[in-house]
């Protein structure tokens, strides 16, 4: 039973079961406000009025039968009603008639005073339509690297309707008239301009708008990931892993632990374990993945590192070196939104000097491959500087997930961004 029927059940009147609360918002649903008041003004000045009337209305030989009648049918006390013969009105506030007919017009005057306090919230609150309705969405668009803002070719796909666009001062807007899934293409060839040739184009794909979007996405020049021409298959092997289709596998936060595993006591044969040639050349394994993340993974201090005598399975929230008898090896795990949550290496660092250490280590934190054709870190065994831009590109440009698409179902050569 709602609010208003319990009030309804309640509320029984002489003359049968006519319900005011029900009546009046039946009745009046669909008046205005400012009408609803006029009527409610009226009918209480009405009730008003007919009570008057009757009171004055009422002859004496009527109210002495009244009394009369009333005075014999109750057993106790002297009669309650008593009446002026000047003035034939009420005396004893005590009639049981009199008291019910103030009472009951009390409690209409008290109902209708709430009824008309809650109107104008109610109003209010079903005036304001809060479904969305789509509207304006605002695009920039700038270089990776540099920021500057780009004029590009858009192409817009928004529940059927296809909108070609080019940016003017890196910026464009376009409307919705509903909230929509849309794909975005960033710098492919239209009517109205040709694509940028010196920029890899980027797809924006399924992005839910509702309108009053702001939307801002970057493109990175070809020539600063891969500024000596090498093969693009090679640059993507090695920077972000090979057979992963070209997707951003990352660490999103600073490691929990950094243990070294050293399960053939490798470490025992010196006075300090933490303080010799081969864990010197482990930390310059951590330092080197500090320097290609551009400091977004920071290296630990010597004394933060764990040792463990033992091989194991490297817990989430780790990265891990193993010392070998002489195999190199890199592995990392992501979890189901591309973000890295352990990384692990191994190798001999007792006879490389760290080399194959640093390779390993920087290419267990990005999904990469230490064989790549390419002359990187991954073969030379330092920093680069193509090294350098890959790392920032990956860790400070480019969120977990996006891919770099070498042939797909938009062309040759184009990013897929992922952006929130």
């Amino acid at each position: 039973m709602g609010q208003w029927e319990k009030k309804a059940e309640a509320l029984k009147w002489e003359s049968g079961r006519f319900s005011l609360p029900i009546t009046l918002f039946n009745k009046f649903s669909g008046v205005s406000l400012r009408n609803l008041k006029g009527i409610i003004k009226n009918r209480v000045s009405g009730l008003l009025k007919r009570f008057k009337r009757g009171e004055k209305g009422l002859s004496f030989e009527k109210q002495r039968l009244y009394s009369h009648k009333l005075s014999s049918s109750v057993n106790r006390g002297p009669p309650v009603n008593r009446f002026s013969e000047s003035s034939n009105k009420f005396i004893s506030p005590l009639n049981n008639n009199s008291f019910s007919k103030i009472s009951l017009i009390l409690f209409i005057l008290l109902f209708l005073s709430s009824l008309l306090l809650l109107l104008p919230a109610c109003k209010k609150a079903s005036s304001v339509d809060n479904s969305p309705v789509g509207g304006p969405v605002y695009l920039r668009v700038d270089d990776t690297f540099s920021g500057q803002q780009l004029d590009v070719p858009v192409n817009i796909e928004c529940g059927g309707m296809v909108y070609e666009k080019k940016t003017e001062g890196g910026n464009l807007t376009f409307e919705i008239d509903k909230p929509e899934q849309c794909t975005i293409k960033v710098n492919f060839s239209n009517s109205l301009a040709n694509k940028n040739d010196d920029y890899i184009p980027a797809v924006l794909e399924n992005a839910g708008l509702q309108g009053e979007d702001k939307i801002h996405i970057d493109i990175v020049k070809k020539q600063d990931l891969n500024p000596k021409g090498y093969s693009w298959r090679d640059l993507i092997d090695a920077y972000r892993g090979r057979g992963r289709n070209g997707t951003n596998q990352v660490w999103v936060k600073q490691p929990e632990k950094w243990v070294v595993y050293d399960p053939n006591h490798v470490l025992k044969g010196y006075s300090d374990p933490k303080h010799n040639e081969v864990f010197n050349n482990i930390m310059e394994g951590f330092k080197a993945i500090e320097e290609y993340t551009n400091g977004f993974i920071r290296a630990p201090p010597r004394d933060k590192v764990e040792i463990k005598y033992v091989e194991e399975k490297i817990p989430q929230g780790t990265i891990g070196f193993v010392i070998t008898d002489g195999e190199a090896w890199e592995l990392d795990d992501a979890n189901s939104n591309d973000e890295l949550i352990r990384s692990g290496a191994g190798a001999n660092p007792k006879f490389n000097y760290g080399s194959t250490v640093i390779a390993e280590l920087v290419s267990s934190i990005q999904g990469g491959d230490n064989e790549s054709a390419c002359p990187s870190v991954f073969v030379e065994y330092e920093i680069s500087d193509v090294d350098r831009m890959w790392g920032r590109f990956n860790y400070l440009k480019r969120e977990p997930g996006s891919r770099i698409v070498l042939d797909g179902p938009y062309g040759h050569l184009y990013e897929i961004r992922k952006i929130k």
